[in-house]
């Protein structure tokens, strides 16, 4: 498969102190038309999202689209710092930078050295009392042979986050987030049948004031890839979290993707609009190649 034309380019974003990569291509010259097969391919080499950056002539001169390995999906969060990250250094485009996602205006600013922040609204936490669908999950997390759902000591709930409505499962014991084992074929049919767009599992960590998360998100139609950093819901879950802790502090911090769920960090603060949360994360060492010297087919 010939790469497309135009001229593209990548960044690798690192988030927080732990490493979350993320590539972005930016379309250059005359031709700025985003080849769907192109990036989703490009995705599932990889084994994470892609990000497609189009010039615009408009009051949004940036407009993102973005891919996994099964198809085009609605919003990433990460890609989105990732892709303000890159323009900064590679384009001298100052913050804040707006982007047309999805029909909507993300403004993403720079909020300290290698920090990048944007706002987003917070859902509500719809709880799913079927049974079947809580077994049909654990047996999807390969988790089932322990008993019944609430042997697991588990919450189920739909919520929505950015385009992205997902299957979350609230785990009491963080321990048991490292034992998911996902059967992708499951989780695709659980997903479809309840019209989601993936599994977010998470648990919370802290005992104080401050709230500590740790998370996994496996997206539909990905095979058995992982996200390592899901944005698109933490206002919800973070939301969420808070107001069941009783605390006041506002901030949640993320620790998300694999096994132990030290890919990525996010950090997710109240602002000062009601049910609006600032999403961060940091983005440092991003580096630039031409799309040929990156992958060849």
């Amino acid at each position: 498969m010939p790469h497309p034309a135009g001229g593209l380019c990548h960044a690798f974003s690192i988030e927080g102190r732990m490493g979350n990569p993320a590539l972005v291509l930016v379309s250059g010259g005359q031709d700025n038309n985003v080849d769907d097969v192109f990036c989703a391919r490009l995705s599932a080499d990889f084994g994470y999202e892609v990000t497609w950056v189009q010039q615009m002539q408009s009051s949004s001169p940036f407009a993102l689209r973005y891919f996994n390995a099964g198809a085009e999906i609605g919003f990433c969060g990460h890609g989105t710092l990732a892709a303000a990250a890159w323009l900064a250094r590679f384009r001298g485009t100052p913050s804040p930078i707006s982007f047309l996602a999805s029909g909507q205006t993300v403004t993403v600013e720079q909020t300290g050295p290698d920090y990048w922040a944007y706002r987003q609204a917070a859902f509500d936490f719809d709880p799913i009392s079927d049974a079947s669908v809580a077994c049909d999950l654990l047996e999807a997390l390969r988790l089932q042979g322990v008993g019944a759902p609430e042997a697991h000591a588990i919450a189920v709930f739909r919520t929505q986050g950015a385009l992205r409505n997902k299957l979350v499962v609230a785990f009491a014991d963080h321990h048991q987030l490292a034992d998911i084992h996902i059967r992708a074929a499951l989780r695709d049919s659980l997903c479809d049948r309840l019209q989601l767009t993936g599994v977010y599992a998470f648990a919370r960590v802290s005992e104080g004031p401050e709230v500590d998360l740790l998370a996994r998100h496996f997206p539909i139609h990905a095979s058995d890839q992982e996200d390592m950093a899901t944005a698109a819901i933490a206002p919800s879950v973070a939301r969420h979290v808070v107001s069941g802790a009783g605390t006041s502090t506002g901030v949640v911090r993320i620790f998300q993707g694999g096994k132990q769920c030290d890919q990525a960090l996010l950090v997710v603060s109240q602002s000062e609009a009601s049910d609006v949360w600032h999403v961060g994360g940091q983005v440092s060492t991003p580096r630039f190649s031409e799309i040929d010297k990156l992958w060849v087919d």
